[in-house]
């Protein structure tokens, strides 16, 4: 994951609730730190982060942009967002999330 701008922080669940991560400026690899434990497996078989939400730590003042892909490295579907969200999934159904690439904040 690489991010250009900003902090962000990924809420487990919608609403901003539940267990959180934070993303400072830079490149970041993002293991599925919310998944049960259970046997080692290798990262790259282990299943994808769920984002409930996300909201904007640091403020400046370009427009957001973040993008949430369902594929490692940036690859499968984009789903791009530009202000806080209260919920990613739609229909119930939560965004598995394999990479992010957060380009700038507010």
């Amino acid at each position: 994951m690489h991010h250009k701008q900003n902090n962000w922080i990924l809420y487990e669940k919608p609403d901003f609730q539940g267990r959180t991560i934070a993303l400072e400026e830079g490149g970041t690899d993002l293991e599925n730190v919310w998944a049960e434990p259970g046997p080692q497996t290798e990262p790259q078989n282990s299943p994808p982060i769920v984002v409930g939400s996300m909201r904007l730590a640091v403020r400046d003042y370009s427009i957001p942009h973040i993008d949430l892909f369902t594929e490692p490295e940036g690859r499968g579907r984009v789903t791009p967002y530009h202000d806080d969200t209260i919920e990613t999934g739609s229909f119930g159904i939560p965004l598995n999330t394999a990479s992010i690439q957060v380009h700038s904040g507010v």
